[in-house]
């Protein structure tokens, strides 16, 4: 399915609007030090599944999980920044790490109004851990998305 060459596209994981890394306000993910991809600032919170995959981490606190494809994307969707810190407090996994999702499947539930009212953001960060596998990762911020209706991200496999 990404194959050699081939282009894959990411649909939107979330409802919101889509913003570069940049302005995520977290400096290892706007720095792109865990990979490239774009964030977005969920208007709804609930998380499912981009594409057809395996949860390969997902946190104990159920604030970030980390997708893998069958042909080796690395995923990851973080909810919110320094949100670790909430302990599982305003989230709700959905699915088991290990389990085999679907493109639409539920992933995780939050609660955005909750995690704002302590004091964090609700940019949700997403990257392709994996980044040095492709030639171009295009990102498409300032975008209004609902889940699985548009294009977030468009790679290029080496």
């Amino acid at each position: 399915m990404f194959g050699f060459g081939k282009t894959i596209e990411i649909l939107s994981p979330l409802e919101g609007k889509t913003l570069p890394l940049s302005e995520c306000g977290d400096e290892a993910f706007a720095g792109e030090m865990l990979g490239k991809g774009l964030a977005i600032l969920p208007s709804k919170g609930l998380v499912v599944a981009p594409f057809d995959a395996k949860v390969e981490v997902l946190f104990d606190t159920a604030h970030a999980l980390s997708l893998l494809s069958e042909d080796g994307l690395e995923f990851l969707i973080h909810i919110g920044i320094d949100t670790v810190k909430l302990k599982g407090r305003h989230f709700k996994a959905l699915v088991q790490q290990g389990a085999e999702v679907k493109a639409g499947d539920p992933l995780i539930e939050f609660d955005p109004q909750a995690i704002q009212q302590e004091g964090y953001s609700i940019i949700v960060p997403m990257v392709v851990c994996n980044s040095a596998d492709y030639v171009r990762i295009e990102s498409f911020p300032g975008r209004n998305i609902r889940p699985l209706d548009k294009v977030i991200l468009r790679l290029r496999k080496k």
